[in-house]
């Protein structure tokens, strides 16, 4: 009789441990595929998991550097996301765009890079110094929030719904508490970049650098990547930075349209 409810006993335990590990999961992959960040109420109705199991698992998760809290709102870390097919998709844009962002680097004399955007947050995938390199050429960087860099700009504002989206989770305040960049300026900015094509950043930042960057189609409806362009602000000239971006833009997204490439690297 001792024996056989040991067994059970242990049977029970076995049973809390994977009802705990497939929670843990959902959540996961919940953050995964939304994309952008989700409150804890949020992530509870999605995932029919009651608030106060919700909330143990997120610090659990967190506690193992799976998730992060960003204000109000939780988001997968980075090197949780990569365990799909993420970095086949950035190889495959790179070694497809690797010689028209080589072009633009020559045309400009800027330093060029190769963005996407993973939900509410662009990262450089391939960046290629300019003529006076302010960084090294790389193929990966890590992801900074949108609203902060041109190429982010210009991917949110053409895809349909992330703007809004982006600005009600607030993700958007929780990165910019110094509120330089108001909701209603940030709007004005994204129409700006609908219009034409191309976003500028840096205007009013110590930074000292200036940056325009444009989208990149492929055959879906939102771009594949943006290009951008960055350089010190008293040798960056925006009619120069236009005309280039806008050039090798088409271009490269002739060459993904042709080899069907926006199939296999769509942005979440």
């Amino acid at each position: 009789m001792t024996e056989t409810t040991g067994t059970g006993s242990s049977d029970a335990v076995e049973h809390t441990e994977l009802r705990v590990l497939d929670r843990a999961f959902t959540l996961l992959r919940i953050l995964n595929t939304r994309g952008f960040p989700l409150t804890l109420k949020e992530l509870s109705e999605y995932s029919g998991i009651p608030k106060s199991s919700t909330h143990r698992l997120l610090n659990a998760l967190i506690n193992r550097e799976l998730v992060e809290r960003v204000g109000a709102t939780y988001r997968i870390r980075g090197r949780a996301i990569e365990f799909g097919d993420e970095e086949t998709r950035f190889h495959v844009l790179r070694s497809r765009l690797l010689p028209y962002l080589t072009r633009l680097r020559e045309v400009t004399g800027y330093t060029v890079e190769l963005s996407v955007l993973i939900g509410p947050e662009v990262t450089v995938v391939c960046r290629l110094g300019g003529r006076i390199p302010r960084a090294g050429n790389t193929e990966r960087s890590e992801r900074v929030p949108a609203h902060t860099t041109a190429a982010g700009k210009v991917l949110l504002a053409h895809h349909s719904g992330a703007a809004q989206r982006y600005l009600g989770t607030g993700y958007f305040h929780a990165t910019n508490p110094t509120t330089a960049t108001s909701e209603a300026n940030l709007l004005r900015e994204f129409h700006e970049a609908r219009r034409c094509s191309v976003a500028f950043d840096g205007a009013e930042t110590p930074s000292g650098r200036r940056s325009a960057a444009t989208p990149v189609w492929g055959l879906s409806r939102v771009p594949v990547a943006a290009l951008s362009v960055t350089a010190q602000a008293p040798v960056f000239r925006e009619a120069l930075a236009r005309r280039a971006l806008l050039s090798t833009g088409r271009h490269a997204g002739a060459v993904l349209r042709r080899d069907r490439v926006s199939e296999q690297c769509r942005q979440r």
